[in-house]
């Protein structure tokens, strides 16, 4: 069947099939041109309709393959005019639901990601943001320098500072317990907060075998635990090294430069 559309006064839609553009009714206008739904729709047509074709339509130096009602889904083509091609008969003129679908499907997928972030705030609080710069936790092993008659010296506002250590070159370490005796302190006169690590030096080797968490000025350190699988020991005397980390206690920056503090004795009993 070949049907081609009927010019009419009243049609206010226009539907656009790439250089083509057709005016017909709307759905709102047929259903006032027809309150009693008195009309029929023989098919419907598509740009490049694929589906079996009971007709064609010829409109516009092009032609349109006509096929059944609805056998194009009703998902992805909505129905967007109605063409008159006889004595109250119409063609729908279907056009594609992708472009809405796509952003109806970003609309989705954003507010599911609110919803998302909503859900984790109300279950597990707000984020946990980090400083730029994280101080390591205080050691649990420090102790109060009661003892300190030193005054905490200002921290240069151009950067820098100093540290007064106080330390003893030996460590004890007891194989069985695991635990490092040693003797460090940082007195109140310091501007920086420390951390101590202890290494074994063997020829070109130096071994981390325990290191401290935060100590802060006017804090001393007695006592380490040595790192599990750090090293295998035996009993007796081995060389090792004290390396000092700084970091400002305001900003939690750490220091470029570090201290190492050599030709310290460790004695390794059982």
């Amino acid at each position: 069947m070949n049907y081609s559309i009927l010019p009419q006064e009243d049609y206010k839609k226009k539907i656009k099939y790439r250089k083509n553009e057709f005016r017909c009714y709307s759905k709102k206008q047929l259903k006032e041109r027809y309150p009693n739904k008195d009309y029929k729709v023989v098919g419907e047509t598509k740009y490049n309709n694929k589906k079996e074709a009971l007709g064609t339509l010829r409109a516009g130096g092009e032609t349109y393959s006509v096929s059944q009602v609805k056998s194009n889904s009703r998902i992805l083509w909505a129905e967007r005019g109605y063409a008159a091609v006889g004595k109250d008969s119409y063609v729908v003129l279907l056009k594609s639901r992708i472009p809405f679908l796509l952003i109806l499907f970003g609309l989705l997928i954003g507010f599911c990601v609110c919803l998302a972030l909503l859900i984790r705030m109300l279950v597990f609080g707000p984020p946990d943001l980090p400083p730029l710069h994280p101080l390591p936790g205080v050691d649990s092993y420090v102790e109060s320098m009661t003892d300190d008659p030193t005054i905490k010296n200002p921290t240069p506002a151009e950067g820098g500072g100093s540290v007064a250590m106080i330390y003893q070159l030996k460590a004890s370490l007891s194989l069985s317990s695991g635990q490092i005796g040693i003797y460090f302190k940082n007195p109140n006169a310091s501007n920086h907060d420390v951390a101590v690590q202890l290494y074994i030096v063997s020829g070109d080797k130096e071994i981390l075998i325990a290191e401290s968490g935060l100590i802060e000025a006017g804090y001393s350190l007695n006592r380490l635990d040595m790192i599990e699988n750090a090293a295998t020991l035996q009993e007796g005397l081995y060389e090792g090294k004290f390396k000092v980390i700084y970091y400002n206690p305001e900003t939690g920056e750490r220091a470029l430069v570090e201290s190492d503090i050599n030709d310290v004795l460790i004695t390794v009993t059982e």
